[in-house]
């Protein structure tokens, strides 16, 4: 006698109305789950979340430099702000954010006297609220609050765990382990930005010359900011320090601290001019800024273009060597690898890498 054939389990993919609830909330956590970035993780849990309520609009409102934006789910594109049913629910949303900002993380209800119902609720990125979840409600209709508000809680302690793995403790920058598994994916994947990094309602224009690439920044004589101050003082610098870089570059841009001194940013979607400007602009904001006690601090930097025919090491290598011309001619400048070598100015002691990878 032959054996039976296997039962075969219904698909319990998002989209389907044949598949019992129960599926279609295990299918949703473990598609959102699998992501170990927070950049994409939150991509895929909104994705998901969207699929699991098809009948309900929702808004994500992410707050940058003081502008409220908004993008529609489950596709991710920007909404015009200027759209007459949006601008209420964005001026909630700024509110929110205030709310949130103070400890608060219980949804907000939110009623309208034309009937319409939505609640709010904080996507928490590194240690603050960063995203407003609105969900609109039928009048009435409260049974899918249970299934978003565990959503919600799986997916803030997931985020928790994420940052445990991948931040450096001291300043929230993504750590030197998660780097090197980094520019190895985005170099795998072709310098491919959206594959590497895919983000819910980013836009990312593909200009012609644009590219990826990598930098190398080195605080200058941060051993005599020790020396002198102490290194509680030190580590407020390097605090400090990494709050300016989450404030100059994108949201999209990685940004990492290799230890001590030593960070790295991976410039997605640039222009030649684009990345020589964004780091000259970060470079001069470091040494406008006052430390407090410490005063004036200047920062070094080296970068390369990433092109798919590198290697992991060659990448940071070249980075690195740019940053030592820099730091070995005046330091508190921008150096770029390609621009160094086309004019001759490299001697072969200068691709000495003082960052040990890979």
């Amino acid at each position: 006698m032959s054996a039976a054939a296997p039962k075969q389990l219904p698909d319990p993919h998002i989209g389907s109305t044949n598949v019992p609830e129960s599926l279609r909330l295990v299918d949703a956590i473990s598609r959102f789950t699998t992501e170990r970035r927070q950049e994409t993780l939150e991509a895929s849990f909104l994705q998901n979340l969207a699929g699991l309520l098809p009948q309900r609009r929702a808004w994500l409102f992410r707050k940058d430099e003081n502008t409220v934006m908004a993008f529609s789910l489950p596709s991710g594109q920007s909404l015009d702000p200027a759209l007459p049913d949006l601008q209420p629910l964005m001026k909630a949303a700024e509110e929110a954010f205030g709310c949130f900002a103070d400890g608060v993380t219980d949804a907000r209800a939110l009623h309208f006297e034309d009937g319409h119902h939505y609640s709010l609720h904080p996507l928490f990125g590194h240690a603050s609220a960063d995203g407003i979840l609105v969900l609109e409600h039928a009048p009435g209709v409260t049974e899918e609050a249970p299934v978003v508000n565990g959503l919600l809680s799986i997916y803030q302690n997931f985020v928790k765990l994420i940052d445990d793995a991948h931040r450096d403790t001291l300043t929230g920058l993504l750590n030197r382990k998660t780097f090197e598994d980094d520019i190895r994916k985005l170099l795998t994947r072709h310098g491919d930005p959206g594959d590497a990094v895919p983000m819910l309602g980013e836009r990312r224009k593909s200009l012609p010359d644009s590219q990826n690439y990598l930098a190398v920044l080195d605080i200058d004589h941060f051993k005599r900011v020790n020396d002198q101050f102490g290194h509680l003082y030190g580590d407020e610098v390097l605090l400090l320090f990494s709050r300016l870089m989450f404030k100059g570059f994108r949201r999209y841009d990685q940004l990492f601290r290799f230890g001590g001194e030593e960070f790295a940013v991976v410039l997605h979607q640039c222009t030649p001019e684009g990345a020589t400007n964004c780091l000259e602009r970060f470079r001069e904001s470091v040494a406008q800024f006052s430390f407090p006690q410490v005063g004036t601090v200047t920062v070094s930097i080296g970068y390369v273009t990433i092109s798919d025919q590198d290697v992991p090491a060659s990448v940071v290598g070249n980075a690195d060597a740019a940053l030592y011309y820099s730091k070995n001619n005046g330091r508190n400048q921008t150096n770029r690898y390609e621009t160094l070598k086309q004019r001759g100015l490299f001697e072969e002691t200068a691709k000495s890498s003082s960052v040990d990878l890979f």
